[in-house]
C-alpha cells in the first residue's frame, strides 16, 4: 500500500497502532459487551479503535478539510490519488466508505457527486470493514465529541458502518461504488509481509474468535432474509448491492 501511495505521489502520515499487549497499554480494556451484538470485546479490539482515534485527532489537530484512513492491510484500487480532488465529496458528508467488504449493503439514489467511474450513495445499513474510508472535518468534529478513547462500545467498523450503531446514527455516511479499497485478506496473492502482526488485523480477527462471525451466507434462511430485504429496500427507493471493487 506504502508503495503505492508514493508511486502516485501521494502525501501520508502512518500513525503507530496501539500494541494490545505491550505492558503500556494496561489501560485497554477486555471483556466489555458490544453495544449492538452484545458480544465481548478484547484488548486487539479497543486497540485497533484506538489507533483510529488516535488517527481522528491528529488529522483534527492538523486542520484537515478532510483525511483519508487507511488501514495495514489496505489494498488500493485503479487511480487511487483521484480520491484527493475533494470536490466529489457530497456537501453533507461526515463519512464515505471507500471499502468493499463481502454482504449486501443498503444505498440510497447515486448522489450528484462522483467521481470518473464511480458514484456515491448513502449508506443505510451494515457493511463490514474499516480497512478504507474518508472523514470530512466536520466528521472529526463529530466522532472526536462522541467517541472515547478509552471505551469502546462497538469495533471500528461496526461503530461506524452499522446503521444499529448509536454513532453511525449521529453521522451522515456515504457510500465509493465501485470501492477503491479492500482488505488484502481478499485476495490470495497480496504480500502481507508489512502486516503480519498487526493488531489492526489481530483485532478484526478477534471479533470472529469472540462469536462474532456469521453462518453460512448461501443458507435457504439468509436467502429467503436477503430477498425480503431487497424488497423492503426497493419499496423505499433504495438498493441492496453487493459493493464491487476496482
Amino acid at each position: 500500500m506504502i508503495e503505492k501511495l508514493e508511486a502516485q505521489g501521494v502525501s501520508y502520515k502512518r500513525i503507530p497502532a496501539i500494541e494490545a499487549k505491550a505492558r503500556e497499554n494496561s489501560w485497554l480494556i477486555e471483556g466489555s459487551p458490544a453495544e449492538i451484538t452484545g458480544f465481548r470485546m478484547g484488548r486487539g479490539e479497543h486497540a485497533v479503535h484506538a489507533s483510529h482515534y488516535d488517527a481522528w485527532k491528529q488529522a483534527d489537530a492538523d486542520g484537515l478539510e478532510a483525511v483519508i484512513i487507511l488501514e495495514d492491510d489496505a489494498v488500493l484500487g485503479k487511480n487511487f490519488s483521484e480520491i484527493f480532488e475533494l470536490s466529489w465529496i457530497p456537501f453533507d458528508a461526515d463519512v464515505v466508505k471507500l471499502e468493499a467488504y463481502w454482504g449486501e449493503a443498503e444505498l440510497g439514489p447515486a448522489s450528484e457527486y462522483t467521481l470518473p467511474g464511480r458514484k456515491v450513495h448513502r449508506l443505510h445499513s451494515l457493511h463490514l470493514g474499516a480497512a478504507g474510508y474518508l472523514v470530512t472535518a466536520k466528521g472529526l468534529k463529530k466522532l472526536l465529541q462522541h467517541v472515547s478513547r478509552e471505551v469502546i462500545r462497538n469495533p471500528i467498523d461496526r461503530a461506524l458502518f452499522d446503521r444499529h450503531s448509536s454513532l453511525f446514527q449521529l453521522l451522515t455516511v456515504y457510500q465509493l461504488e465501485p470501492a477503491i479499497v479492500r482488505q488484502a485478506e481478499f485476495f490470495e496473492s497480496a504480500d502481507l509481509n508489512d502486516v503480519k502482526g498487526s493488531d489492526l488485523i489481530a483485532g478484526r480477527n478477534a471479533a470472529t474468535q469472540n462469536g462474532a462471525a456469521y453462518g453460512n451466507p448461501n443458507s435457504f434462511a439468509r436467502q429467503v432474509k436477503r430477498l425480503a430485504l431487497r424488497i423492503k429496500s426497493r419499496a423505499k427507493g433504495r438498493q441492496r448491492v453487493v459493493s464491487s471493487f476496482q
